[in-house]
């Protein structure tokens, strides 16, 4: 007969049925940004310019011409969202007008790009970066 003179741990729990065994607590949530805080029709058609005469390198006066056409798009939408849609290709072709055919081709391939990352946050819930809409 052997005697053993060491017990394990596993020799001194008590036995928990399966079903009663709770799992691990989930770690904290991440925190939750705040909302971003809302633009006014002024301020989002200066940023609107602004990306545009970046991306574009619109000139002074092209970007006075365009800043102007994004406030009447912005009039349009806060007014009226029945409107939008036609407002939204007015204001396309009203861009398109004021640039050079240069800068027609990198609009058309801006648009894309803006489009493919908004389908791309439909599906994924992720925010894309500018750095990453530009590539």
């Amino acid at each position: 007969m052997s005697i053993s003179l060491f017990s394990t741990a596993q020799d001194s729990k008590p036995s928990v049925p399966p079903s009663e065994v709770k799992p691990a607590p989930a770690p904290p949530a991440a925190p939750v940004p705040p909302p971003a805080p809302k633009l006014t029709p002024e301020q989002r058609a200066q940023k609107r310019t602004d990306r545009l005469t970046q991306n574009l390198n619109l000139t002074p006066d092209q970007a006075s011409q365009v800043k102007a056409k994004f406030l009447l798009a912005e009039s349009i939408r806060q007014t009226n969202s029945a409107d939008a849609q036609k407002s939204r290709q007015q204001l396309d072709d009203d861009i398109n007008a004021i640039l050079t055919p240069e800068q027609q081709v990198k609009y058309k391939e801006l648009k894309e790009k803006n489009k493919a990352a908004v389908q791309n946050y439909k599906k994924t819930g992720k925010v894309p970066t500018d750095s990453e809409i530009k590539k």
